[in-house]
């Protein structure tokens, strides 16, 4: 059996009026905060408290959007998933043991099933009842031969994650069987990721995963053949997620649109670089390690450098040494979405402080402290609402205006 996580959803004026002390009423209210912020700070920012889920439990860790969900794993290991829309919690159910480090979550919504990636076993679950069955072929867990060390992603029908060992894994979650498995180097530094760029004018597309080493070598993998695409080696690895866009206009001669990946490296470098060939279009020395992963909005792409800020460089810029465009020098947080006006909104994880930036010259327009945030995570790189883990264990829904 599994144990119930009874949690309350927190309306939002029930919230205002409960916050108010009778005594004080007349007087001067006390304005009720979310995540150590002001609600009128949030609206300012563009954004309602859409919903607030106020869990008794401790340490959760891991939130995850997936569609329509939201799912948390707590200090006992269990799993739980939410309506991400109504905050309404759906199930909990134990899936580790407290032995194994849990990776990452992931969901295959045609099978009814959800799957959690640790350093030892793959758990799964049923999405829908929170039951794990055992149907003689798919069991609650299965033994991983070749360990993870980054979260999966899904493939097709697989999951795909980079081993301590240095092999980009192929996973068949269903049976645990391994579909495919290529070595890259020493032990696999960033979660892998998926790309697809547009290969012929007919429409025939290139599918590339690709995988980063700690010793610094990248490898690009076609998804079809699971052949080597092309191969690139650093001097340092790479831990930021690699990014990549696809030009909307074509460039002289070309005849179909010119796609880059964009690399952030421990060398100090933001790179773009061909995604049929490897061959490098443009880069940028920096004067720090690159952590965060670059994002890209269109023609402009977004990098926070440590020490500098951020930085807004051209995409698809004529010139091989790139283009800078401006840099926020008082802004330490990296995009990962936008608001309702298409302003940039920066995460500072360190200093827990959430920053909207005019797009056209990194101009800061508001900066929130959000001291009580443990996460903030969006469901939508443009438009995105914006969620909150709390150190308290709550979790927040911000709506854009």
């Amino acid at each position: 059996m599994f144990k119930r996580l009874h949690t309350t959803i927190v309306p939002l004026l029930l919230l205002i009026a409960g916050s108010v002390n009778p005594l004080q009423a007349a007087s001067e209210p006390k304005e009720v905060t979310i995540a150590g912020s002001t609600i009128s700070s949030l609206q300012s920012a563009g954004y309602r408290v859409d919903w607030i889920n106020q869990v008794p439990t401790n340490e959760l860790r891991l939130p995850t959007i997936l569609q329509d969900s939201f799912y948390t794993l707590n200090d006992d290991d269990y799993l739980s998933r939410y309506d991400s829309v109504t905050g309404k919690w759906l199930w909990s159910t134990p899936i580790g043991n407290n032995v194994f480090d849990m990776l990452s979550i992931s969901s295959f919504p045609r099978l009814d099933k959800v799957y959690v990636l640790s350093d030892g076993l793959l758990y799964s679950t049923n999405n829908l009842t929170g039951t794990a069955t055992s149907n003689g072929i798919e069991k609650p867990h299965v033994h991983l031969r070749w360990v993870p060390n980054t979260p999966a992603i899904v493939s097709d029908n697989l999951l795909v994650y980079g081993s301590t060992k240095g092999d980009l894994v192929w996973l068949n979650p269903s049976t645990g069987a391994v579909s495919a498995r290529y070595q890259i180097g020493d032990s696999i530094s960033s979660v892998p990721v998926s790309i697809s760029a547009l290969r012929h004018p007919d429409g025939r597309m290139l599918e590339l995963i690709i995988g980063a080493s700690k010793n610094g070598t990248l490898v690009a993998i076609d998804k079809g053949s699971r052949t080597q695409a092309w191969r690139m080696q650093l001097t340092a690895p790479v831990v930021a997620p690699i990014s990549s866009a696809t030009n909307t206009e074509l460039i002289g001669e070309e005849t179909i649109p010119r796609s880059s990946v964009f690399i952030a490296g421990q060398d100090q470098y933001l790179r773009a670089v061909d995604t049929h060939t490897g061959k490098p279009r443009w880069r940028v020395l920096t004067t720090a390690p690159l952590e965060d992963a670059p994002a890209v909005y269109g023609d402009v792409l977004y990098q926070q450098i440590p020490g500098e800020g951020l930085a807004c460089f051209t995409t698809f810029p004529q010139d091989f040494s790139g283009n800078r465009k401006w840099t926020a020098a008082l802004v330490n947080g990296a995009v990962f979405t936008t608001n309702a006006k298409g302003r940039l909104v920066t995460w500072d994880a360190p200093a827990k402080v959430l920053q909207i930036l005019d797009p056209f010259n990194g101009t800061v327009i508001r900066t929130i402290a959000l001291p009580e945030a443990k996460n903030v995570l969006t469901d939508s790189v443009q438009n995105g609402s914006i969620f909150i883990l709390t150190e308290n264990d709550e979790i927040i829904r911000l709506a854009p205006r």
